[in-house]
């Protein structure tokens, strides 16, 4: 399966990985994939926001597809006219591939998320990573995962104010994982959560509980 090859997905099972760039969102993916599958994806951390800039598909098992999003929001040297076109091909994935979805993840930088939040109110924008979310809940009608990243970079004491802040902006329905992507906290549980809906539906094969 090459990168953006979407015609290929028809039979597949989808786990879309989305975020603002710098999120943490790629990441996060190397610990759904060994080295060899990250070397030959290109999925790497980069330095500046907007690593990722096109859709990579990426198998984790047979029928079972990782689905790692460009970054959207401000993009390190890019326009406005390739920010908005990066936002319109992950609405277009979306609305074509919403049905295959098995589960949606979400990534949010917790360190920085109140400066973004305050920043586009004070413009009368809604938050980007809140728009994103209801979009993923209305298109797929699956489950969504908030992944809130870089924690450790929070006091126990700002971390409580984030987290509230966070559920002022969260739908009721998604679940959201506290996590730490460089010290690898709440990854696992993370994970645990996923592979528990896989085995709770009875259409999906038992492999892919193995493919993560």
């Amino acid at each position: 399966m090459k990168n953006q090859n979407v015609d290929l997905l028809r039979d597949h099972h989808l786990i879309t990985f989305s975020g603002r760039p710098n999120a943490g969102k790629s990441s996060l993916i190397l610990y759904f994939i060994s080295k060899t599958t990250a070397k030959k994806y290109k999925i790497r951390v980069g330095k500046t926001p907007g690593t990722t800039t096109r859709i990579n598909l990426i198998p984790l098992c047979n029928n079972l597809t990782l689905v790692d999003l460009p970054g959207f929001g401000k993009l390190h040297r890019k326009g406005k006219h390739f920010e908005e076109k990066t936002k319109d091909k992950i609405i277009e994935f979306f609305e074509k591939y919403g049905a295959q979805i098995l589960f949606s993840l979400h990534i949010i930088d917790l360190y920085t998320f109140e400066q973004q939040v305050k920043s586009l109110e004070r413009k009368n924008i809604i938050p980007i990573d809140q728009e994103m979310v209801e979009f993923l809940l209305e298109v797929t009608d699956k489950p969504v995962f908030v992944v809130a990243n870089k924690i450790d970079r929070l006091s126990a004491l700002e971390l409580q104010k984030q987290m509230k802040l966070l559920l002022q902006y969260m739908p009721e329905e998604v679940e959201i994982f506290y996590v730490s992507c460089r010290t690898k906290y709440g990854i696992n549980d993370l994970k645990k959560r996923m592979k528990a809906l896989i085995k709770k539906n009875p259409k999906l094969p038992d492999r892919y509980l193995n493919c993560f």
